[in-house]
């Protein structure tokens, strides 16, 4: 975990090609709205999905959902956001967009995901211009190594 100004929250992390890495839960959740993005590297497709249960420590004895799974092919990249990146706004109120961070991906997925976070922060720091942030900006990226 690193912390860049005081209000960054930022993971990075790789994992190894091996197949112990199928099967990630499909199971997201956070204190507030997170999307859960996939990209697929051999197809540059990107498949954005919202959280699938209530916040952690919502309400104690709430049922939950059974865990699904998520294959990460090689190369594949995973990533849980926060709104507070495609919900951000510049001064005329327009939001920066999941469109926007999944062109970012798009563009820059061969990166080191230390790199790419990077890029997207500043992408939407520079979207934002002098708009004040109204909330944390939190993303953890994960690839899946090429085999």
């Amino acid at each position: 975990l690193r912390l860049l100004r005081d209000y960054h929250a930022i993971s990075v992390a790789a994992l190894s090609p091996s197949d112990t890495f199928r099967g990630l839960p499909d199971r997201v959740t956070a204190e507030h709205e997170s999307l859960e993005r996939m990209i697929h590297a051999e197809t540059g497709e990107c498949e954005w999905r919202g959280a699938s249960t209530v916040p952690m420590g919502f309400m104690a004895g709430f049922p939950l959902p059974a865990p699904g799974t998520n294959d990460l092919g090689p190369g594949d990249i995973l990533g849980l956001i926060t709104d507070g990146i495609f919900e951000y706004e510049n001064p005329e109120l327009e939001a920066f967009g999941q469109e926007r961070v999944s062109e970012l991906v798009r563009k820059n997925q061969h990166d080191p995901m230390t790199k790419l976070l990077e890029k997207i922060v500043h992408e939407v720091e520079r979207f934002a211009g002098v708009a004040p942030q109204n909330d944390d900006m939190t993303m953890l990226l994960v690839r899946r190594l090429p085999s």
